[in-house]
């Protein structure tokens, strides 16, 4: 079955707990009415299409958001920054893709964001409430990099790369003999002038 947008006008409700019931189609905007709304679990369904920027205007949300484990895809909307009280955001093992918007790092609420398992990229926010996460809610997603074990590398590419010049190349130590070498050299052609 699917959610049909009538359950926006709901507008009294405080809980909508639907996780697991094979639910399939989009995610109707017109939740993003159900102002009152503290909880919305929707994930193990079967959900695909964008997650609704309306679903930002939910500032009621303090349990919970879980739309994990669906088939979702485009970009995590910045607007669910917005969501000041929220305290658990599960977006794990769906399709997302982009990079993760820095409003949502910056929830001070925020005590569980789970993102993994997606094709997210891009550095991860650095703010108080990601650096208190467990790398692991991060996992799954290639091109992501900057917190814990998810080390950023430039991408390289040998055919367009201009050369590296010889102060890139090899150890420190080398280069620091290299250098000290041409500075002596270049005192001792002053001392011989």
């Amino acid at each position: 079955g699917y959610l049909p947008e009538k359950l926006g006008m709901l507008t009294n409700l405080e809980r909508l707990k639907l996780s697991d019931n094979k639910l399939n189609g989009l995610i109707p905007s017109s939740l993003g009415g159900l102002i009152r709304l503290t909880e919305l679990e929707i994930g193990g369904n079967f959900f695909s299409g964008n997650i609704p920027v309306e679903l930002g205007k939910l500032t009621a949300l303090q349990i919970s958001l879980n739309l994990s484990h669906n088939m979702l895809n485009g970009t995590i909307p910045v607007n669910l920054g917005s969501l000041q009280m929220l305290e658990s955001l599960y977006l794990n093992d769906n399709q997302l893709s982009g990079e993760i918007p820095s409003a949502i790092g910056g929830l001070m609420s925020l005590t569980v964001c789970n993102l993994s398992n997606n094709n997210l990229v891009g550095i991860i926010p650095n703010t108080p409430a990601f650096q208190k996460m467990d790398p692991s809610n991060f996992a799954g997603n290639a091109g992501l990099c900057g917190l814990g074990s998810y080390h950023c590398h430039p991408s390289t590419n040998t055919s367009s790369a201009p050369k590296l010049s010889w102060l890139k190349q090899g150890s420190s130590k080398e280069k620091l003999v290299s250098i000290v070498c041409a500075i002596v050299g270049l005192i001792s052609l002053t001392f011989i002038l």
